[in-house]
């Protein structure tokens, strides 16, 4: 039996009257979905991943580049450090802003 089912019946209400309530009532405005919120969830870990492999490659990229024009190796490890640093965190910026 699911929760919905055991609440409405433990509080007396019909099927009939909780259909109705939730076809003519809408949710409040600053309440999201439970399966949005649960969905959003079980997707976070997937999207961090993916954020942190695009910071990878971009750090690569960084590093290949100042490689190949002939920095010394502690430009490059600083510099392909703050690329991932600056890619990553703008990634999990926007992540949390199309979230919201």
């Amino acid at each position: 039996m699911t929760r919905s089912f055991v609440l409405r019946h433990a509080s007396g209400v019909s099927h009939r009257q909780c259909v109705n309530r939730e076809l003519h009532e809408p949710r409040a405005a600053g309440r999201k979905d439970d399966a949005a919120t649960r969905n959003g969830m079980s997707l976070r870990g997937v999207w961090l991943a993916i954020i942190v492999l695009a910071s990878l490659m971009v750090a690569s990229a960084v590093a290949l580049v100042l490689l190949a024009t002939g920095a010394d190796l502690a430009k490059v490890l600083g510099m392909s450090g703050a690329a991932f640093l600056g890619s990553a965190t703008l990634g999990i910026a926007a992540r949390r802003f199309l979230d919201e």
